[in-house]
């Protein structure tokens, strides 16, 4: 089911048809790794993060013109939010070896 969901996302980004849905999904993506990025480095209340979880917001509006789909929208914009801050939590902490799924009380540091 996960593969199916993931293939249909990527379907319904190619069909958006054009490069401005693909442009913003990616600019999406980098916003939501550097809010995470310094959020973690700097704290939740440091302006730059401040910025970046705008222009992440920001880039999920305008893919949300470019793709019709609000759900499709709303799953890429968790997964690289989600992504983003598994990244920056294994470069603060360092990466978790031997945790099963990565997922509930071990997705958090001891």
């Amino acid at each position: 089911q996960v593969c199916f969901e993931t293939a249909a996302m990527r379907f319904y980004v190619w069909a958006a048809g054009c490069a401005f849905g693909t442009q913003e999904l990616q600019h999406m993506i980098q916003a939501a790794c550097w809010g995470a990025a310094n959020d973690r480095k700097h704290g939740k209340d440091e302006g730059e993060a401040h910025v970046n979880w705008a222009r992440m917001t920001d880039h999920e509006d305008n893919l949300k013109e470019a793709i019709a789909d609000d759900n499709v929208v709303r799953h890429l914009s968790r997964m690289a939010s989600n992504a983003a801050w598994g990244a920056a939590n294994e470069r603060a902490f360092g990466k978790k070896v031997g945790r099963s799924s990565g997922l509930g009380d071990d997705s958090f540091p001891r």
